[in-house]
C-alpha cells in the first residue's frame, strides 16, 4: 500500500485509477472491514469530488472527507453548504488539511471510532452503514445516505 500520496499526485491518474488508490488506502486502514472500507471510499468521492477532470476545494488540502478542526499540516478556513433547520446556508469553517491522503483515511477511521459513530461500527451491511452516518450527525445534508449509496453502488462496489 502507498502511503504518501496526495491529491496531486491522484489528479494524474483517470478516475478508474483514482478508485483503485482509495480503495487500496480504505482497506489497509480498515484491514479486513469491507464495509467500512467501502463506506470510507464511497465518502472519500462525495465529500471530495475527487473523481472529477481538475482536484479543487478540500481535496487540496488532502481532506477527503470534509472533516472539521486540525489535520497534520494545520486548518483552512473554507465555506460549506450546511442544512440547519430545513435551510441551506452557507458558512465559513475550519477544515483540517493534511500531509497526504493516507492521513487523511486514518482521521477518518478516528472519527469514526469515538462513542458518537457506535452504530455507523455496528452496521452489518452498507446501506445500514450509510442510514447510521446521518443517524449520528455525521451529515446535516437530509439527502447525504441517499448520495452516498448512489455513488456506492455506481462507483465503488
Amino acid at each position: 500500500m502507498t502511503t504518501n500520496y496526495t491529491a496531486n499526485d491522484l489528479e494524474e491518474l483517470d478516475p478508474v485509477h483514482r478508485i483503485l488508490v482509495l480503495r487500496d488506502m480504505a482497506s489497509g486502514i480498515w484491514q479486513s472491514d469491507d464495509i467500512r472500507a467501502t463506506l470510507a471510499v464511497g465518502q472519500a468521492i462525495l465529500e471530495s469530488g475527487i473523481l472529477r477532470e481538475h482536484i479543487s476545494g478540500l481535496a487540496r488540502f488532502n481532506n477527503l472527507f470534509g472533516i472539521k478542526g486540525h489535520g497534520t499540516d494545520g486548518t483552512t478556513a473554507m465555506n460549506t453548504r450546511e442544512v440547519m433547520g430545513g435551510k441551506s446556508i452557507m458558512i465559513k469553517a475550519g477544515f483540517a488539511c493534511n500531509k497526504n491522503l493516507h492521513e487523511s483515511f486514518q482521521q477518518h477511521y478516528n472519527l469514526l471510532h469515538i462513542p458518537r459513530y457506535q452504530r455507523v461500527l455496528e452496521a452489518k451491511t452498507i446501506e445500514k452503514a450509510t442510514t447510521s452516518l446521518v443517524l449520528c450527525g455525521y451529515a446535516t445534508d437530509p439527502l447525504y445516505a441517499s448520495k452516498l449509496m448512489s455513488i456506492i453502488s455506481k462507483r465503488v462496489i
